[in-house]
């Protein structure tokens, strides 16, 4: 679903997965930047250092990620999402 070049950023327990990527980032650091964002809605806060992202702010930057018109849902399953970039700041017209 995500070609073996593409920037990701991934929940930890899903990063094994995408481990030979050149950019992965740990979401949800990356997730401004990558061209997929892969996320476990099941875990909020559990994948997290709880201080740096509470259960509140997962589900903040979620719906603030479901809600973004530049990223659209390519795959979703009980405990996996998947959304891709349909567009980027740096792309040119």
């Amino acid at each position: 679903t995500i070609p073996s070049g593409a920037p990701v950023s991934a929940m930890n327990n899903l990063g094994a997965h995408l481990s030979e990527r050149r950019f992965l980032w740990r979401f949800p650091i990356g997730s401004d930047l990558a061209d997929y964002i892969v996320v476990d809605p099941t875990l909020p806060g559990k994948d997290f250092d709880r201080s740096q992202l509470t259960e509140k702010d997962f589900k903040e930057l979620l719906d603030r990620i479901f809600s973004n018109d530049n990223l659209s849902m390519i795959y979703q399953s009980q405990d996996l999402l998947v959304l891709k970039r349909t567009s980027n700041i740096l792309d040119t017209e």
